[in-house]
């Protein structure tokens, strides 16, 4: 994947950091306004590529003065609706500038599970994107991107971009990617790039670039203006044209730092500001009636995988298991229940039921490491296997991977082949390794001695594997349906030495 420099490269090497997915017409739509004094707001739809679509709020003056300012959100619950990213708009519309904020992907009408990325919701989704070689900030600027089609279609001649928090850091991208970016305004932006183990959406991260990174900083060209909420020092790196100030007050887009924004837009953007109104704004719901693009999400996207994963389990990582039950031969029992275990020691088996434990942080710091946190869950298993003394692993889902690199026989219960098959409530975000619902997995479950549902089945076979016989059962290709076994039963996937 491409990455930033760190020696303060000129931002003519800085766009293949993060891809453009627009594609197609914008085919904007427009939808009843709401009147406001001097200016009108139109909820708006328009195409980030083919069926897929961008939300948004276009502010639209009565006495245009030819600027436009692009409005990126944080994390604070909604999209172009909220407080943090209505406030300012309203503030610049008074005073001539065109406005466009831009909703990120799944928020307000489009908080669908398929569009996700925020939070601990969309890490599934994140993963995908991660797995085919992209991240979710790509994506976040090229709705942003996009939303810059959208200001030229309407005519400005300078383009400012803003945002708060979260939308501060995708403004800071944006300007580092997009030459059309005239000025930038960042409100209580958190560090940038984003800290390993900070707290924040890790939807905010550049895989592989763990900040503090001064270099990275140091490409900022254009007119800016870097808020702080909270007292702190001027960030190592920044250039000295970058206005850093600290305004304290709450977390968000304070009026103190909308009235410092609207300054810094009219000398940087050359327009004339109206006279400052007091008093609370009134907010509305931007929300669009309109379907456009709703049909494709996340998985839609045609990813370019490159980079398949080659396992390189870590060291001295922690496992559990609370002592083993039955007699013979132990076998790992990794993801599994107590059902699992059960059809294991009336197998024969003495089970040895492997916990590990997964530090949240430490998979978000992973991910800004470049690492591939599945390779945490290898070494740990590979330890516990090792302690053990077992012979064969039995694993759920997707923890096939780890099981797949500790080089004993292994048996899948439930094996993952689509990211369709996906249980965000139960599957650990770690399955997304570099390629996996590219070849990666299916690898792994060809590797295996057996993968289905069967678990008398998955038994059976593991029986006969470390027995070193051949299975007495028909084999199934890796995405064939139900195989028949000599005596007419039916059996499931089973591949490896017949």
């Amino acid at each position: 994947m491409p990455t930033l420099s760190s020696n303060g490269a000129s931002p003519s090497e800085i766009p293949d950091l993060i891809e453009d997915w627009a594609a197609g017409p914008l085919s904007l739509e427009q939808y009843s306004a709401y009147s406001m004094e001097g200016y009108r707001i139109h909820p708006v739809s328009f195409l980030l590529r083919p069926n897929m679509g961008i939300s948004g709020a276009l502010y639209v003056p009565e006495n245009a003065n030819g600027v436009g300012v692009l409005v990126a959100h944080g994390h604070f619950g909604e999209g172009k609706s909220g407080a943090e990213a209505q406030a300012i708009a309203h503030r610049l519309a008074a005073s001539g500038v065109l406005v466009l904020a831009v909703d990120t992907p799944g928020v307000e009408e489009r908080s669908t599970p398929k569009h996700w990325i925020h939070e601990a919701e969309g890490a599934h989704n994140r993963g995908w994107l991660l797995a085919g070689g992209s991240n979710a900030m790509s994506l976040q600027i090229s709705f942003l991107r996009r939303g810059m089609d959208v200001l030229e279609s309407q005519g400005v001649s300078r383009i400012g971009v803003t945002g708060a928090s979260g939308g501060a850091v995708q403004a800071f991208y944006l300007s580092l990617v997009d030459e059309r970016v005239q000025a930038l305004v960042m409100a209580s932006s958190p560090r940038i790039p984003r800290e390993a183990r900070a707290s924040g959406c890790p939807c905010d991260q550049i895989p592989g670039r763990p900040g503090p990174e001064p270099g990275v900083l140091a490409n900022l060209k254009v007119p800016s203006l870097w808020l702080s909420e909270v007292p702190q020092e001027r960030p190592e790196g920044l250039p000295q044209h970058v206005h850093f100030e600290v305004i304290e007050g709450p977390h968000g887009y304070a009026r103190d730092m909308q009235k410092r924004a609207l300054a810094f837009f009219s000398e940087s953007l050359d327009f004339r500001l109206e006279d400052w109104k007091d008093g609370d704004l009134d907010l509305v719901d931007l929300r669009t009636p309109g379907t456009l693009g709703t049909s494709n999400g996340i998985v839609d996207l045609p990813l370019t995988v490159t980079q398949f994963w080659e396992p390189k389990p870590w060291s001295n990582v922690a496992y559990e298991y609370d002592g083993c039950s039955g007699s013979g031969d132990v076998v790992a029992l990794v993801g599994g229940s107590n059902a699992d275990r059960e059809i294991l020691l009336e197998e024969g088996f003495r089970v040895c039921q492997i916990e590990l434990p997964v530090d949240e942080l430490g998979a978000v710091e992973a991910i800004g490491r470049g690492q591939v946190y599945a390779d945490r869950q290898a070494g740990g298993l590979a330890r516990a296997v090792q302690k053990s003394g077992a012979v064969a692993i039995w694993s759920v889902r997707g923890w096939s991977l780890p099981a797949s690199t500790v080089g004993v026989p292994y048996v899948i219960r439930e094996p993952l082949r689509f990211m369709a098959d996906v249980k965000p409530d139960q599957d650990p975000v770690w399955i997304h390794v570099p390629g996996a619902w590219w070849g990666v997995l299916e690898r792994v479950n060809e590797q295996a001695v057996m993968a289905g549902p069967d678990p008398s089945a998955l038994a059976n076979a593991l029986s006969f594997a470390i027995r070193g016989q051949a299975l007495p059962i028909s084999v199934e290709s890796a995405t064939g349906g139900p195989g028949e076994n000599r005596d007419g039963r039916e059996t499931v996937q089973a591949t490896g030495d017949q």
